[in-house]
């Protein structure tokens, strides 16, 4: 009966929406690239639909009441498909981007609310829509911003496959050039709790500061040697690095703490942002495997893994972290380049392919103190892979099913969750940076 009020719900609300401006907002269920959810119990996110008219809407993620609209996408469905635009960030450079499809989602959010999407075990709930003032003004400034040209167009042929020969064996590759490789840093493992052990961790140097201009200490330290403290040799903050280096890069300058007669490095900037981008707001790829007997092993699947790697690599030139093993325990790298060799099989328009993927990891053994590329290393993926006549991919199946990768992601802004310390801010990081003097 829940699921049939909310389809009617739905319903309903939609067709109020060819009178006048009307939001439908759910409360979905989503994956997480953190070690926090080693408790196997899924994070939850508010996903937003303000209707312009039946076949025009923004998609969003709604945060608090109030708050700023950050992951959005403005959608309008066309006959058939859909062009939809948002804005990606990558090393802290903001661009526009228009699609003329759907085979990618950018979102952490559903692109449109279907029978099929609201399936009686999605465990989707329906929630108040915002209505506040601030809100209003949020959706009409953000969609001032949509009305800019877009810095990059991307078509459905974009993501097709590039062969020489559908007959011979072809090579497709593409990587990114050497100013947006991912920049190293240390994992912080949470083992030892070197993010918040000694007066000299990045975290007791956080502390120090806040203390000395807001007068309170937020006590970071504290909360991180009580709750990322563990023993699991695996968990540490490796998805916290992707975030930031994909986001921020590697901030390479050494400050001067007067105050506190603190010098907080490169090295200690990197860990305070490995702690603030341990949660971040991700468009988020595959299912995570936590080696439950109804989890898929499959997944991701191929043709969605090749897909997304033409999408991000080479039409946005942008990095994309991901899981390279589908089992239980979670190590998170980034990819910056890929190489496919198709062979050509039996069946027409199947492929086998070989994916060669340039690939980053952490530094290990040793804090990292200047701006440098991260570990470089070549991961190989085996996979059948049918496209259809155009080229474009529609599925896939993996040589071996214990050898892919689990996930993928690409981290949008910074978000909160359970996991990430609460007695830190990004925008004090932010702060450090502007206000002290560099050495």
């Amino acid at each position: 009966m829940k699921y049939f009020a909310l389809l009617w719900a739905l319903a309903a609300s939609a067709t109020m929406a060819e009178t006048n401006n009307t939001t439908n907002c759910f409360k979905f269920k989503i994956d997480t690239p953190s070690n926090e959810a080693l408790t196997m119990s899924e994070d939850t996110i508010v996903g937003c639909y303000h209707f312009l008219s039946p076949n025009k809407y923004l998609a969003f993620v709604q945060e608090t009441e109030g708050a700023s609209i950050l992951s959005s996408a403005l959608v309008t469905r066309l006959s058939p498909g859909i062009t939809l635009k948002h804005f990606s960030k990558s090393d802290g450079e903001t661009k526009l981007i228009q699609q003329e499809h759907k085979l990618v989602n950018p979102l952490p959010i559903p692109l449109d609310i279907t029978t099929e999407v609201l399936g009686p075990a999605s465990g989707i709930e329906m929630v108040t829509p915002p209505s506040s003032e601030a809100f209003r003004t949020s959706i009409t400034e953000l969609l001032e911003k949509y009305k800019a040209p877009a810095d990059k167009i991307i078509s459905i042929d974009d993501l097709k496959t590039k062969f020489t020969s559908r007959d011979d064996v072809s090579v497709e590759e593409s990587y990114l050039p050497d100013e947006k490789m991912p920049s190293d840093g240390y994992w912080w493992p949470q083992r030892g709790a070197p993010l918040a052990t000694g007066e000299d961790s990045p975290l007791a140097k956080y502390d120090a500061y806040v203390k000395s201009v807001s007068g309170k200490n937020p006590n970071s330290v504290e909360w991180e040697l009580r709750r990322h403290a563990g023993d699991v040799y695996w968990t540490g903050h490796c998805n916290g690095w992707v975030s930031a280096t994909i986001l921020y890069g590697y901030e390479d300058v050494d400050l001067n703490d007067e105050r506190n007669s603190n010098i907080i490095t490169s090295s200690d900037i990197q860990g305070l942002r490995s702690a603030t981008s341990y949660c971040t707001r991700n468009a988020f790829y595959g299912r995570r495997n936590y080696g439950r007997p109804w989890d898929d092993v499959n997944d991701i699947h191929p043709h969605s893994f090749h897909r997304l790697l033409k999408y991000y690599i080479d039409q946005l030139g942008k990095p994309m972290a991901y899981d390279y093993n589908n089992g239980p325990v979670v190590d998170n790298h980034i990819i910056s380049g890929y190489r496919f060799t198709y062979e050509p099989t039996d069946t027409p328009n199947k492929f086998l392919v070989k994916a060669e993927l340039r690939s980053h990891g952490y530094s290990v053994d040793e804090l990292v103190h200047e701006k440098r590329v991260a570990p470089t290393y070549t991961r190989e993926y085996w996979y059948y892979l049918w496209v259809s006549e155009r080229g474009t991919p529609y599925k896939g199946e993996w040589v071996n099913e214990n050898h892919h990768p689990d996930f993928m992601w690409v981290p949008l802004r910074e978000a909160r969750c359970g996991g990430e310390n609460p007695r830190m801010h990004h925008e004090w990081v932010n702060y450090m940076l502007r206000k002290l003097p560099q050495i």
